[in-house]
């Protein structure tokens, strides 16, 4: 079991916290990658309990 968050993890994490809700593309934007790897990324930290989805697209911590 995995117990250290990636640095996206942890961009996002932090971006979501100072700026969330946010739409995939927007934390994209703000952590400097693409909006796939932001998705996936979102996607692992919604099964893992860390954020939640508002709305289709849309972060929050």
């Amino acid at each position: 079991m995995r117990t250290e968050a990636t640095k996206l993890e942890t961009d996002v994490l932090a971006v979501l916290e100072r700026h969330g809700p946010l739409h995939v593309t927007d934390l994209a934007a703000r952590v400097g990658t693409h909006p796939v790897r932001v998705e996936a990324c979102c996607s692992h930290l919604v099964a893992a309990g860390e954020i939640s989805t508002t709305s289709c697209g849309v972060y929050d911590r």
